[in-house]
């Protein structure tokens, strides 16, 4: 999975506040979406999202990259 598909799955994460739902909607599995999450936040240093057994919400960080992503991917598409 590519960058900008990591910042895809991040995306809709980030909106859907799920990974299954994230995955559902992307028609991908659930842990390749949780694996591109996982790669992005490893690669930009910090944590994206806050993970709960009950729900998935964005961190003060992934706040603040979730309006970076849009941009980019904008700007790619």
């Amino acid at each position: 999975m590519d960058r900008l598909d990591q910042l895809r799955s991040f995306l809709r994460v980030a909106e859907l506040g799920s990974f299954t739902g994230a995955a559902d909607s992307l028609g991908l599995p659930k842990a390749s979406v949780s694996l591109a999450v996982q790669r992005l936040e490893a690669e930009v240093g910090v944590q994206l999202l806050h993970r709960t057994t009950r729900r998935v919400r964005l961190s003060a960080d992934g706040l603040q990259f979730q309006q970076r992503a849009r941009d980019l991917l904008d700007d790619m598409e």
